[in-house]
């Protein structure tokens, strides 16, 4: 149901701000990207076992604010132009209890053409975050100077994290 719900509030956006480069969604932790416009946390690796005979686990959360009080549910690029950039700053937070190493895997593009003319990276790639280590991340989008036939996007934006 919130998946249904999701995609509907996603599509309402795309519909409201026609001619606007979007990119939005809702926080989740999973292993598998399940639906448009979403913006989730992956785990690998290291959860469950055992490390120094306690439970070791990886957790990440993801922030809009420094302060982390904020839940990053969604980045909206706002209006761009062909041949644009436009950063955005995140917050990654370690809540699990083994240091892991983060990479980002944009996918899930909406239109399916738009991975020809837009791309979305960030400056944390395989970068460690320690146990309850806050870091900043700069999601950066390009449009290509030669993008036709795209008005809206959307993409998932997952950030893994490895321990």
């Amino acid at each position: 149901m919130d998946k249904i719900k999701y995609a509907l509030i996603i599509i309402a956006l795309c519909l409201a701000t026609s001619g606007v480069v979007l990119t939005s969604g809702v926080l989740t932790m999973r292993k598998t990207v399940t639906g448009l416009g979403t913006i989730s946390t992956i785990t690998g690796g290291g959860g469950g076992g055992s490390v120094g005979g306690t439970n070791s686990s990886i957790n990440i959360n993801l922030y809009s604010d420094s302060a982390c009080t904020t839940p990053l549910t969604s980045i909206s690029w706002g209006a761009l132009a062909p041949g644009g950039i436009m950063t955005q700053t995140i917050y990654i937070k370690n809540s699990g209890n083994v240091p892991v190493t983060l990479s980002m895997v944009p996918d899930g593009w909406s239109p399916n053409q738009a991975t020809t003319y837009l791309s979305v990276t960030w400056n944390k790639e395989n970068s460690s975050l320690a146990v309850g280590q806050i870091a900043s991340a700069t999601v950066t989008l390009t449009v290509n100077s030669n993008i036709t036939g795209i008005t809206s996007f959307s993409c998932n934006i997952n950030i893994v994290a490895t321990g």
